[in-house]
């Protein structure tokens, strides 16, 4: 296998893998991302939808994905 990120498909899968395809890093990742989340919401405790705008969607008939989500973050 070899990484391409300038694949066509680039935007069509992206995951940490399951069972014997589990990348090493996945726990570390979710770590980290748990930690900026928290960080990120401590610091800014004010997030809203933009005023006038909608979230675009990306149709999938498993997850409910936001292409775009306007928001308005103040600290």
């Amino acid at each position: 296998a070899e990484f391409q990120p300038d694949r066509e498909n680039i935007k069509e899968h992206l995951a940490f893998g399951r069972g014997p395809h589990l990348c090493p890093g996945a726990m570390l990742a979710r770590a980290e991302a748990r930690i900026a989340t928290r960080t990120f919401l401590s610091r800014f405790p004010s997030i809203a939808h933009a005023p006038g705008t909608e979230p675009a969607y990306h149709p999938n008939l498993v997850h409910r994905m936001a292409d775009n989500l306007p928001l308005v973050v103040t600290a």
